[in-house]
């Protein structure tokens, strides 16, 4: 007894059941001057039909993508006070942008040209347009514009008057103040005009009076028909859609006042019928109409996540739901539902007596708590129903002991247990009914029940209703009873001291351990021993790998390592995976893995949390998607810490770090929504920004000059919750085979791309989704004038001219010489021919007179035969320079004649055949030159040589080549006999020249046959022998 109470002193509930009232699911992201906004007023907010946002500043006009600011130089008036209210106003109309800037001056942008025009003139008039305060557009294209003073214009859309409502106006066109803060068209088709003294009701041309004497300044109209209405300094007004009357909102239920006296700038309706009421100083309101709830949002120091500023302007929703918040000194304040999906708890929100900063453990029970320690400040319950809180603080059980207060780790069982490890003060199970410690379990316990080998205990694994296994600090695993105390100690090796810093259950026998320097081991709980992980070599690796969690489901077992990013071991096939920051994750320090189903994970780090889709494909993990969440998105920090993550049995995931706790059930988080379109809104041509009459985000196609061929384009996803987190891929067709990956980088460039027509297509990066929006851009790169068709025509056809031209040229010049070649063969013939018939003739005459004396005959023989030879050369010469003979047929012509006359001469027997159609075939002037000396070293060397009787000479075509055979009956000669004359070696000289070849036949004393085969020429589209004829 002693003993017990003993423990109980060590317990101390330190505080108190605590409430704390704020409501923690409305957090804002603030945008100030420091993300890159002109200036910290915003006056107005708009939305064009592309995305872009447009904030209206007292310096400056806004376009926002989500990631930049685009600033122009454009100014707004910034007055506010309970008696008036003087606001620049924005309003998109089509593709264009209606301001009213500084001074009450009306402008129109052209989005596309991004050009300003001035609006002074009521159309053609000459009538100057006065100050406006407020401008609203009817579908029909009539314009109803507010003034300062001069009541309301209703105008066409060149500006000319159609009527004119005005405080001393006639019957039908008096309203009740010349001064006009809003007008507004109510779902019955009603026309509101609010003024400085009451409002007007404008309906089937006739005017109608409310609120006499109130400076009304918003308005806006409910799903139940219901008109709320702020004013200047008296407050908000309700009027119900059965009512003819308004009445002051002072009070919704049992909620929060509302005070009478507010000055109300700014109404908006979200789709939850939640009222949203700006207010200038008094911060934002939170009208939840059907619950009758009030909640009242001021700026806080403490929390970066309240409203930037208690000076509320104006209140726009965007497209997609989110709400901004436009503050006179604090920027911008952006809410979107997302942000409601990851709960909170921080110092922010938290009582400031309640630990909540450096959390190391979490666990929930039955009973809807959720249950946290931390790092020196005890452990605290949190009942997120009634939204109070209870801390809970040790003290050292023995002297010496620094950090007694650090809860490591938390594990809630059955309908009292709480089983608590802290760092060096023991392991306690502690009753969360009573609030009281059951057990201390520490180093030096007396009782044998209390004793354990370690007083530090990071993890625990329930193994039944009894028994849980718990990984301590320098001791290995432990099985502790809650009644026997420990029951079982178990080491891998006794070589040193064993760091367990995660346990997870295989099966009924089988957990995983993961300890700080020793990587992952198996052990069988039914035989006590420990077995390798997988194959010894990779075993060994893993050895290396300090472990921070472990989580196991279908065969895979998932570790978080402190460093070395996320491991997946399929324990089926063996096959290992390490995903790493060098891949797809964020971070490679992986503090804990918790399953959202059985292809999901998330996982905590040093740069957020994250969620990972994938599939296990022929045993190999395939991440199909990966999506990060940091700050922005309301976290609690980027860090997160060991130990601090837990999955509720309702499917709520927690995860602590440095800052405090998000809480969250995934299936309540927002998918991403494929609609995000991706915008061009920046081009680069040769390092120089493209300045077009037409902004690049209206644009469809470039049109660039051959020598602008390097292009730089810059991009975004029109995406407010966490543009910087958007994966983008991009293709140029005509240049890129397939989409190549950016990943979150937004922008692209492409330098010497060859003339030709292209298209830059970019989307977002979304594995899981096959269809994502894709932006075009078309850029056409002129083709120079040296690369166009018509241009390699002209200069195909100046090269051939050219060529042309010298062949002419050539021709020519050939021509002059064979002019010359002809007059001098002439000339040679007819004198030499001339002296040689002479010589002839003398011989002739001689003869007679020598009769008697041989001698002298014998002579005159000679010399008539030397004339006869002379003759013939003397005509081969004149034949060869004569191009008149340079046919075929004429060569073999003269090949017959010659053959005849040496058979005739020699009084030997001979045959010619030749056919009559080798005319048509192709020989050239050189090779018809050598034809004719081989036939005649033939018909020679039989005369001289072969003492025949019978000679046969027969020319043919065969298999396109030239055949020659001349066959005798003499003596013929031996082929293998070496001889000095050099007759037959010129002869086969002369065939080879011209790729022919020639077979020789002969026997002694029965002749010889000689075949000769020389190829005819190719036939040519032209015929130069033509074009030397004369």
């Amino acid at each position: 007894m002693e003993q017990k109470n003993l423990i109980l002193l060590y317990l101390f509930l330190c505080s108190g059941l605590i409430a704390f009232p704020q409501d923690p699911e409305i957090v804002f992201k603030n945008i100030t001057i420091d993300d890159g906004l002109s200036q910290n007023s915003v006056i107005d907010i708009a939305q064009d039909n592309l995305g872009f946002m447009w904030f209206a500043t007292q310096e400056g006009l806004n376009r926002y993508d989500g990631n930049e600011f685009k600033i122009f130089p454009k100014s707004f008036d910034d007055i506010t006070d309970p008696d008036n209210s003087k606001l620049g106003k924005l309003l998109i109309y089509r593709e264009t942008l209606w301001i009213i800037s500084k001074g009450g001056n009306l402008e129109i942008m052209d989005l596309a040209t991004e050009k300003f025009k001035s609006v002074n003139y009521f159309g053609s008039s000459g009538i100057k347009i006065p100050p406006l305060s407020f401008i609203f557009i009817q579908k029909k294209g009539r314009i109803w514009m507010g003034t300062e003073s001069n009541g309301i214009y209703i105008v066409n859309e060149n500006f000319e008057v159609i009527q004119h409502f005005f405080a001393n106006g006639p019957a039908g066109d008096k309203i009740v103040s010349g001064k006009i803060n809003k007008i507004f068209k109510d779902n019955s088709g009603r026309f509101w005009i609010l003024t400085k003294n009451g409002i007007n009701v404008y309906f089937d041309e006739e005017l109608k009076s409310y609120l006499e004497g109130v400076n009304s300044n918003a308005i806006i109209e409910d799903s139940d028909g219901d008109i709320w209405l702020g004013s200047l300094g008296k407050g908000l007004f309700r009027k119900p859609k059965d009512s003819e009357n308004f009445h002051k909102v002072l009070k919704m239920g049992d909620g929060l006042e509302i005070p009478g006296d507010l000055t109300v700038e700014s109404l908006f309706l979200d789709s939850k019928m939640r009222l949203w009421v700006g207010t200038y100083g008094n911060g934002l309101y939170l009208l939840e109409k059907y619950s009758k709830r009030v909640t009242q949002f001021m700026p806080n120091r403490r929390n970066p996540h309240s409203i930037g500023f208690q000076d509320i302007l104006s209140i726009y929703s965007d497209s997609k739901g989110g709400i901004w918040i436009g503050t006179d000194g604090g920027g911008l304040s952006f809410y979107d539902e997302s942000f409601k999906s990851f709960k909170i708890l921080t110092t922010h929100n938290v009582p400031e007596d309640i630990a909540i900063e450096q959390i190391r453990a979490i666990t929930t029970d039955d009973d809807g708590f959720i249950w946290y320690g931390t790092s020196g400040n005890g452990f605290a319950r949190f009942q997120p129903s009634g939204n109070t809180f209870q801390s809970y603080h040790l003290k050292p059980y023995k002297d010496g002991i620094n950090n007694y207060d650090r809860i490591v780790a938390l594990h809630s069982f059955g309908a009292n247990d709480l089983w608590i490890g802290t760092q060096s003060n023991g392991t306690i199970l502690f009753d969360r009914k009573t609030d009281k410690i059951i057990k201390w379990f520490t180093t030096e316990a007396i009782q044998d029940n209390l004793l354990l080998p370690d007083d530090t205990v990071w993890c625990f694994l329930q193994e039944n209703k009894h028994t849980v296994w718990a990984g301590s600090r320098f001791s290995g695993l432990l099985l502790i009873h809650r009644e026997k105390g420990m029951i079982g100690q178990y080491f891998e090796s006794r070589n040193d001291r064993e760091n367990v810093r995660a346990i997870a259950r295989i099966n009924d026998s089988l957990l995983a351990v993961g300890y700080e320097k020793k990587g992952i081991k198996l052990f069988n709980t039914k035989t006590a021993h420990f077995q390798p992980l997988i194959q010894d070599f990779i075993a060994n690796k893993l050895n290396e790998v300090e472990i921070k969690s472990l989580y196991y489901s279908n065969d895979l077992l998932w570790a978080g390592t402190s460093g070395n990013g996320l491991l997946v071991i399929n324990l089926k096939s063996g096959n290992v995976q390490l995903f790493t920051d060098d891949t797809e994750l964020p971070n490679n320090m992986i503090y804990g893995i918790l399953p959202e189903s059985s292809q999901k994970i998330w996982a905590s780090t040093n740069r957020g949390i994250f969620s990972l889709s994938f599939e296990n494909e022929k045993d190999k993990i395939e991440i199909k998607k990966l999506d990060l969440f940091t700050r922005k998105n309301g976290l609690q920090s980027n860090e997160f810490n060991t130990g601090a993550f837990h999955k509720s049995k309702e499917g709520i995931l927690f995860f602590g770090g440095i800052s405090g706790m998000n809480y969250f059930n995934p299936i309540d988080l927002p998918s991403r929504k494929n609609d995000i379109k991706v915008i061009i809104h920046e081009a680069t041509v040769d390092n120089i920004s493209l300045k077009n009459e037409k902004s690049i985000t209206y644009t469809d196609r470039l049109e660039l000059g051959y020598n602008q061929n390097s292009v730089a384009l810059n991009y975004t996803g029109l995406n407010f919750l966490a543009s910087e987190k958007l994966k983008y891929s991009y293709k140029l067709e005509g240049y890129d085979l397939d989409w190549i990956h950016a990943g979150t980088r937004k922008y692209t460039a492409y330098t010497n791309l060859a003339p030709g027509d292209y298209v830059f297509r970019v989307k977002l990066t979304d594995a899981l989704t096959e269809e994502t929006p894709v932006t075009s851009l078309g850029i056409s790169i002129a083709t120079p004038y040296w690369l166009e068709t018509w241009f390699r025509l002209l200069l195909i056809s100046l090269f051939l001219s050219l060529i042309y031209a010298i062949y002419k040229i050539r021709l020519n010049q050939i021509l002059e010489v064979q002019k010359v070649k002809d007059t001098i063969s002439s000339d040679l013939h007819d004198d030499l021919g001339s002296r040689l018939t002479t010589i002839h003739l003398l011989s002739a005459v001689s003869q007679p007179l020598f009769k008697k004396n041989r001698a002298v005959l014998k002579v005159l023989d000679k010399i008539d035969s030397e004339i006869y030879a002379s003759t013939e050369a003397l005509d081969e010469i004149v034949w060869n320079i004569n191009n008149q003979n340079e046919s075929l047929l004429d060569v073999i012509a003269k090949i017959r004649r010659h053959t005849s006359e040496i058979m005739e001469s020699s009084n030997i027997a001979y045959v010619i055949n030749t056919p009559e159609d080798l005319g048509k075939y192709n020989m050239g002037m050189q090779k018809r030159r050598e034809l004719l000396l081989i036939c005649k070293e033939l018909v020679n060397n039989i005369r001289k040589h072969s003492k025949a009787q019978q000679v046969e000479l027969k020319v043919f075509r065969e298999n396109k080549m030239l055949s020659i055979v001349v066959k005798d009956d003499g003596i013929g000669f031996n082929l293998e006999q070496k001889t000095s004359r050099n007759g037959l070696s010129n002869l086969k000289n002369r065939v080879r020249k011209w790729n022919g070849y020639i077979e020789i036949c002969s026997k002694l004393n029965e002749g010889t046959l000689i075949e000769i085969k020389i190829p005819f020429d190719k036939k040519k589209w032209y015929k130069v022998d033509r074009f030397l004829k004369i």
